[in-house]
């Protein structure tokens, strides 16, 4: 997604800072100006082909839990309020939406959000290996065309990704309102090693038979999710969990 250029958003960032997680300090040159991309890189990536640093996550939480693209943060807030225990980090790379989300979260006063904002693009280099206890892609872009298939959240390599950062035990669970994107998604999941129990058939189960965290985060709308409630539009879930 384009992002369009908003005039001043770092300065309506600047007060939740302290919401925000940080990546090392960018090496730097003489008066303290950040380098360029190209400095770092041979040239200018785009967002999809961009490194993540590793960010710095605060002590002191149970479990950490991260939705890939929160758009304005009703769910990520929504589930912290139920678990302060639960760290609880949504990351977005369009900034006007991070600034939605972030005023939600100093509004309710919660002690258990951060973001993150930028784009992911791979897992493992943001996060460290067995670090997080489930992963929120809820309604990401489907990417259709097939040149395109690799910038999906959930392609192979992606889902793959995310399973070295994953505990044991965690869970990654995905929604989507194409049926489509969540059959080549669920593929994914499965081909990559994750365990994704089943009925008869190849439905997932409910899932309440695999964890109370991804019950509440299936049944938590986002807002777009309500927007489809609202036309009776079907939406397609399943929970995916590391062996």
């Amino acid at each position: 997604m384009r992002q369009r250029r908003v005039t001043g958003i770092e300065q309506r960032l600047a007060p939740y800072a302290d919401l925000l997680l940080q990546g090392p300090p960018t090496p730097s040159l003489r008066g303290g100006r950040t380098l360029p991309d190209e400095a770092i890189q041979p040239f200018h990536p785009r967002w999809y082909d961009r490194l993540s640093p590793r960010y710095i996550l605060p002590e002191g939480f149970d479990r950490i839990y991260v939705e890939l693209g929160c758009g304005r943060g009703r769910f990520i807030n929504a589930l912290a309020a139920e678990d302060p225990e639960g760290l609880y980090i949504g990351v977005e790379g369009c900034k006007t939406f991070v600034i939605r989300a972030l005023e939600k979260t100093r509004a309710a006063g919660l002690k258990n959000v951060r973001y993150i904002d930028s784009f992911i693009n791979d897992a493992t280099s943001a996060f460290a290996e067995e670090s997080l206890d489930g992963i929120f892609l809820n309604f990401s872009d489907p990417w259709p065309k097939i040149r395109h298939a690799d910038r999906r959240l959930t392609s192979p390599k992606k889902a793959a990704a995310y399973l070295k950062v994953l505990k044991p035990s965690a869970f990654a669970t995905i929604k989507t309102d194409g049926l489509a994107f969540y059959e080549y998604s669920l593929a994914s999941f499965t081909e990559t090693g994750f365990t994704i129990p089943s009925l008869r058939g190849g439905r997932p189960l409910p899932d309440e038979a695999i964890h109370p965290i991804s019950v509440r985060a299936i049944h938590t709308p986002t807002e777009y999710e309500l927007k489809f409630r609202g036309a009776s539009k079907p939406i397609h879930h399943f929970t995916a969990t590391k062996p």
